[in-house]
C-alpha cells in the first residue's frame, strides 16, 4: 500500500498476517456472520480499505459488492438484494446518508470507515436498527475497530 508523506507518495510493505489481523479485527467486531454479503462505497485502495472491504469478505464468506461513486438509488437497491449482511462506508457520510434513510433496518451492520482518529469524536450519535462499527485509521500505520454501544456515542 503507499501513504502520503510530505514528499509525495510513499510505499508501505505490507505482508498477509498483517491484513489478515486487520481484517479479523473488524470481521470479529462487526459480528457478521459466516457467508453475510458485504456491501462497500469504499475502495480497496489503501491498507484500511483492504482491511474493510476485502479481508471481511475473506474471512467470512459470502458476496462482495463494492459501490463505487455514490448513486443513491443503485446503493439502496444493492442494499435491499443483501439484506442482512454488513454495508461499509466513509465515516463522514455516516450522518448523511442516516439523515437521507439509505442506511435503513436492511443492513445488519454498519461499518464507518474514519480515515483519522480525531475525526471521530465529532461524530453524530447513532440511532439506527443496525449495529455500527467505527474503524479509525492510523494513515497506513493501522486500524482499531470498535462497535458503538447502546448510547451511539463513538468510544
Amino acid at each position: 500500500t503507499f501513504d502520503v508523506a510530505q514528499g509525495g507518495l510513499v510505499p508501505v510493505a505490507r505482508n498477509h498476517a498483517e491484513l489478515m489481523a486487520a481484517g479479523q479485527a473488524v470481521f470479529a467486531e462487526a459480528g457478521t456472520p459466516q457467508n453475510a454479503p458485504i456491501l462497500s462505497a469504499i475502495p480497496p485502495s489503501s491498507f484500511a480499505g483492504l482491511a474493510v472491504t476485502l479481508m471481511p469478505w475473506l474471512i467470512g464468506g459470502g458476496t462482495l459488492s463494492l459501490h463505487h461513486g455514490f448513486a443513491p438509488d443503485t446503493f439502496v437497491a444493492q442494499k435491499r438484494k443483501q439484506a442482512g449482511g454488513a454495508v461499509v462506508i466513509p465515516g463522514p457520510a455516516l450522518s448523511a446518508l442516516a439523515e437521507a434513510n439509505y442506511l435503513d433496518d436492511a443492513a445488519k451492520t454498519v461499518i464507518a470507515l474514519w480515515r483519522s482518529p480525531e475525526l471521530l469524536g465529532p461524530g453524530a450519535l447513532w440511532r439506527g436498527a443496525a449495529s455500527l462499527v467505527d474503524v479509525a485509521g492510523f494513515g497506513e500505520m493501522g486500524l482499531l475497530a470498535a462497535r458503538r454501544g447502546r448510547d451511539g456515542k463513538a468510544t
